[in-house]
């Protein structure tokens, strides 16, 4: 439990502010005006001070003469580039825009915790509990509801959602709060492995199964032993394997390629998939019996275009993590943050924080700018893009570097998975395929 000064001349917005507070398990004290604040301050020193920039009697940042810097938090409905540069230059913890959102100032305090500030807490909030997971949306909220009794249990979970929601991030919570937890966690990408080698790399094989197979291996399945598999994209398992793991769900057995004899393992199952499985089962391209053992407990990720609420609560987190592995050190402006807000994501969340690194490298300044129209200036300056000359030019030369960047894009975003690229493109597989092997054949 923290102890606030939250300082502003608003009787409503304290009092609202106040509720939300209170209800994270803050304690706080208000105060109206600078002097009311110092007041406070002298009395009992508090662990974070929440300010608003203009007061009757001053500015907040005035506090800063008793209060250290790393433990302010300003507020301001003024949100120039001078007055955000002006306040973290001195140090702020952070500068939150009003009309507040309750969210961003909950993660600012949570920041000051982190990094060994002065707000001793003395109850967890369940929403810690799931580490890399961000979100206050009702559609996050309610996926981590579901999760705490879903991770405690030992059937199939099926995670669902499209690419790059945070699929594989929801596996590993869920297996960080299990009491598999001691035990591995195996993540194994169904589209990443040749279909002529999935059964030997998931239930291993024997010496001597096929060319090459020189000596006994394993498999994945059985490396999961006491922990959790994670399949991810199992709608791109083929057939035969399709088979072997519905033994493997029904029976706890698996038998290696070119083995004669049934291991009992001990794993639990955790499936992921971007497709409609229903579909696929009608398509006669994916198990009806193994569909319905997964989908005993189905866990959904909504598209970020859905959550855009949670927009600014990940771009604080994904701009604090780049600062956190020795990259630059960025805040993002209003502008800019508006422009996230209203963006498709077909990327979803690895589309943002592939955003956000670039923005991040190409800025001079601490302060993000807004992007430019159509391209932001990072890729604008990544494509090289020329003005027509009246000596002419080389069309063709700059489409295949567009086209390049394109499907490059494409690859990062989707984590290599090549189909899902040729979606997020609106292209067959043959086609990006092809596209990709022309410059590939260039090299």
């Amino acid at each position: 439990m923290a102890d606030l000064i939250l300082v502003d001349d608003e009787p409503n917005l304290r009092k609202l502010l106040t509720r939300s507070l209170q209800r994270a398990g803050h304690e706080v004290r208000e105060a109206g005006t600078l002097a009311q604040a110092r007041e406070l301050w002298h009395h009992h020193p508090a662990g974070a001070v929440i300010t608003d920039l203009r007061l009757p009697d001053g500015e907040g940042l005035e506090l800063l003469n008793i209060v250290p810097a790393d433990q302010m938090i300003l507020m301001t409905a003024y949100a120039s580039p001078e007055i955000l540069n002006r306040a973290y230059e001195v140090g702020c913890r952070a500068c939150l825009i009003k009309p507040l959102d309750p969210g961003s100032l909950l993660s600012a305090l949570d920041q000051i915790e982190s990094s060994g500030g002065d707000i001793p807490q003395e109850t967890v909030d369940d929403s810690d509990r799931f580490g890399p997971l961000i979100g206050r949306s009702p559609a996050m909220r309610g996926l981590f509801n579901a999760m705490v009794p879903a991770a405690r249990g030992q059937t199939a979970l099926l995670i669902t959602g499209p690419t790059g929601s945070g699929k594989e991030l929801v596996a590993q919570t869920l297996h960080a709060i299990s009491p598999r937890n001691k035990g591995p966690f195996i993540p194994i990408n169904c589209g990443a492995i040749p279909s002529e080698l999935v059964e030997s790399e998931l239930f291993g094989h024997m010496r001597g199964a096929f060319s090459g197979a020189d000596r006994d291996r394993p498999g994945l399945v059985a490396a999961a032993e006491g922990g959790t598999l994670f399949l991810d994209e199992i709608g791109d398992l083929p057939l035969p394997a399709q088979v072997k793991m519905l033994r493997l769900l029904q029976e706890r057995t698996i038998r290696p390629v070119g083995g004669t004899k049934d291991r009992l393992v001990d794993v639990r199952i955790i499936a992921a998939t971007h497709r409609n499985l229903g579909e696929l089962v009608r398509q006669g391209r994916f198990r009806e019996d193994l569909f319905f053992r997964l989908n005993v407990i189905e866990l959904h990720l909504p598209p970020l275009s859905e959550r855009r609420d949670d927009i600014p609560l990940l771009v604080h987190h994904i701009l604090q993590k780049i600062r956190d592995r020795g990259g630059p050190d960025r805040i993002a402006s209003p502008e800019l943050m508006a422009q996230l807000q209203n963006r498709p994501w077909p990327g979803n969340v690895r589309e943002l924080e592939n955003t956000l690194e670039r923005l991040a490298a190409m800025t001079p300044g601490r302060l993000i700018p807004p992007m430019g129209e159509g391209l932001d200036p990072v890729q604008a300056g990544e494509l090289g893009l020329p003005p027509l000359k009246e000596e002419g030019m080389d069309l063709e030369k700059l489409l295949d570097r567009i086209e390049y960047h394109y499907l490059s894009e494409a690859l990062k975003i989707t984590g290599g998975h090549k189909q899902n690229a040729a979606a997020l493109l609106g292209l067959t597989f043959r086609s990006f395929r092809y596209r990709l092997k022309k410059f590939e054949d260039q090299d």
